[in-house]
């Protein structure tokens, strides 16, 4: 392409995107720093003979990025995002909120004392199930892991109209 046909594309393009023709979505949060908390603590294990994920939580409560990611998320604009990017989202934010209960809720108390939980199901009550307390807050809104979950699992989350070069969407993220 030659430099007048760049030329020509490039200013089309700016005026297309300054009148609204081609619309930018909103940037999917970044969770870049959730990546790097879980490359650096989370190993592939071994427990009974058995290949585990092996998570190290006192490791993951002391990594700033953790606390970060948490704070990102609770700040994010979901509504804003594309059908792939809130999927994409929400997968993330399902396993922070899971290891951030875990982090809440290291003991099972019972009237003998405080016994370190062998499963995320140890969380909580008959009445009170982890899944049903609330684990974090997504988009200043507070969310459980089964809210969450729920979400992932519902087939038509979005429905989108378009009116006058404007996306219009609604997002059900609870019945």
């Amino acid at each position: 392409m030659g430099f007048v046909a760049t030329t020509l594309f490039t200013v089309c393009v700016s005026l297309a995107l300054g009148m609204g023709i081609l619309a930018v979505d909103a940037a999917a949060p970044d969770f870049s720093l959730w990546s790097e908390v879980v490359s650096a603590h989370i190993k592939p294990g071994e427990m009974a003979g058995v290949p585990v994920n092996v998570v190290n939580y006192s490791a993951i409560v002391a990594d700033s990025n953790f606390n970060a990611t948490l704070d990102m998320v609770a700040k994010a604009k979901v509504a804003e995002l594309t059908r792939n990017e809130t999927y994409a989202t929400f997968i993330n934010i399902y396993n922070l909120f899971a290891i951030s209960m875990i982090i809440q809720h290291p003991c099972e108390k019972s009237i003998t004392g405080c016994h370190p939980i062998k499963s995320i199901k140890d969380i909580g009550s008959i009445l009170s199930p982890v899944w049903s307390m609330t684990a974090g807050v997504v988009g200043s809104t507070k969310k459980s892991l089964d809210d969450v979950e729920n979400f992932l699992r519902d087939p038509a989350p979005f429905k989108y109209v378009r009116l006058d070069r404007v996306r219009v969407m609604w997002m059900r993220l609870l019945s």
